[in-house]
């Protein structure tokens, strides 16, 4: 069900299942885990809501699940197709501080957000990132 509501992008479908009108999945004896909370964060992200991705994030992290196991890379990647540069780069950041090693598409998501945005040095800055991490540009 979770599924079908972000196929259909209907990020209010997931905060009902799963939020705290979500008792139809308690009381129905299923936990959320970290496959469901991901793709919350997902649907809110490819949605463009950058707080309320955040926030299932958050919530996903006090419900003692694996941040690590949040498909990052899809979700900058939303960012930039919804034109979010801020939060491309936040969660290019918070990935990496969750120990989250970005792939090249993922900085290419991320700079082409900022270069939309017209925000070249932080486009540049991204580079720097990548080279402390050994990801070499494709030219």
């Amino acid at each position: 069900l979770l599924e079908a509501y972000n196929r259909a992008r209907e990020p209010a479908g997931v905060a009902k299942l799963l939020g705290p009108l979500g008792r139809m999945v308690t009381s129905a004896g299923l936990i959320p885990n970290e496959v469901s909370y991901s793709l919350a964060v997902r649907t809110f992200a490819e949605a463009g809501d950058a707080a309320e991705a955040r926030a299932w994030a958050q919530r996903m992290s006090d419900k003692g699940c694996n941040a690590k196991k949040l498909p990052y890379d899809k979700i900058v990647k939303s960012f930039t197709r919804a034109g979010n540069a801020d939060a491309a780069n936040e969660w290019l950041n918070w990935g990496l501080a969750s120990g989250h090693k970005p792939s090249l598409a993922t900085f290419n998501a991320a700079m082409k957000a900022c270069l939309r945005a017209r925000q070249s040095s932080r486009a540049r800055g991204m580079l720097s990132k990548m080279e402390k991490l050994g990801i070499k540009p494709a030219y």
